[in-house]
């Protein structure tokens, strides 16, 4: 989950940056910012029929990140109406603005033993870090929020490898760790 306490990441810098990208016009920006708060409330109350225990620690505001109010809303693209604004292109815009690298990720070219044996499954989870691959001695780490560096540091600690982190999107992050995690629970 992107550190919501980091500017970076506020509903404000992720619309400028949209909007110098001619995603967003400003009346869209205007009407998100309207509505995010509504939208939070829902994504939370979702969240929480989800799951087995309706207790979540966290308010919806610091549970629910502004792109997945943007991703919720299927906002249609200012520069392409006829298209919609993805996960993939709000990401990758980010990190073109934060000049933090940005990577698809390709399962196929990832190893198990790397990915499960690096950092435990809970702190995979809870930091949404994902290592990737070892690149000139530094270890790759995929991430939708590339500034939580006490969670980096920690990784170079466990690892005794410099970290690399690179953007990539929430969902690809998740469906990963979960699967990756879950085969190597499986196969033990």
């Amino acid at each position: 989950m992107p550190d919501l306490k980091d500017k970076r990441f506020s509903s404000q810098a992720i619309c400028k940056i949209l909007l110098a990208a001619h995603l967003i016009s400003r009346d869209q920006a205007r009407d998100l910012l309207k509505k995010e708060t509504r939208v939070k409330h829902i994504l939370y109350k979702q969240k929480i029929s989800k799951k087995k225990n309706p207790v979540l620690n966290g308010k919806p505001e610091t549970m629910i990140s502004f792109i997945d109010v943007l991703l919720y809303l299927k906002i249609q693209r200012a520069d392409q109406p006829i298209k919609r604004l993805d996960e993939d292109l709000i990401y990758k815009t980010l990190a073109d603005a934060w000049k933090v690298p940005y990577r698809k990720i390709d399962p196929l070219e990832l190893e198990l033993n790397l990915v499960t044996g690096t950092i435990s499954k809970s702190f995979a989870k809870k930091y949404l870090l994902l290592p990737l691959v070892i690149e000139e001695g530094k270890l790759i780490v995929a991430t939708p929020d590339p500034f939580n560096f006490e969670a980096i540091k920690d990784v170079e600690m466990v690892s005794k490898l410099k970290v690399k982190p690179v953007v990539s999107t929430k969902s690809d992050v998740e469906k990963l760790i979960n699967e990756f995690y879950g085969f190597r629970y499986s196969i033990t």
